[in-house]
């Protein structure tokens, strides 16, 4: 079952996609020891995410803030452009743990920064582009983002893409675990 997207715009884009992986084993996060993230919730290929309507849902000038790791780094370029934004920077978290992955053992995530028309941050302070969070469950990502992103774009109305749990207020959810 797809979810209906809101029909409301937004400025600011916090998204946490549930990315398929393609390593040969065909199991979301199958990269990795342990179970996947299909083990967790539904995943999306490249193609099922270019095809959500997310320009719909999008101001003319807005940010996007894009969970992805590195198995997938090069290979989610066409979601950003099919959802019609650009890349322009990265945050990386270094987990306090690690993932044993194919090549390296994983121990970082991407917070890719893509904009859309003039999308520059509200505040001219610039946040550090490395941050060491502690990793908890399967996928949550530490409040440490939402706050940045908070200080870094303080006006707009801000929406949560494939939200794990009910965000706090100002922002909206888009995700089939927070019906």
């Amino acid at each position: 079952m797809r979810l209906a997207l809101p029909d409301a715009l937004h400025r600011v884009i916090y998204a946490d996609p549930p990315w398929a992986y393609r390593d040969g084993v065909g199991v979301a996060g199958s990269v990795q020891r342990g179970p996947g993230a299909a083990m967790h919730y539904p995943t999306l290929s490249i193609a099922e995410l270019c095809d959500l309507d997310i320009k719909g849902i999008v101001d003319k000038d807005a940010v996007l803030f894009l969970w992805v790791t590195s198995p997938l780094l090069f290979e989610c370029a066409p979601v950003i452009t099919a959802w019609g934004f650009e890349y322009k920077a990265s945050i990386v978290w270094n987990k306090d743990a690690h993932n044993m992955g194919h090549y390296v053992s994983v121990q970082h995530e991407f917070l890719l920064i893509c904009t859309r028309g003039s999308a520059t941050p509200d505040t001219t302070e610039r946040l550090s582009s490395a941050v060491t969070e502690q990793r908890t469950r399967h996928s949550a990502k530490p409040e440490a983002f939402r706050a940045m992103i908070d200080a870094m774009y303080t006006n707009g109305k801000r929406i949560e893409l494939f939200a794990r749990r009910e965000p706090p207020a100002p922002w909206a959810a888009y995700g089939n675990e927070v019906l």
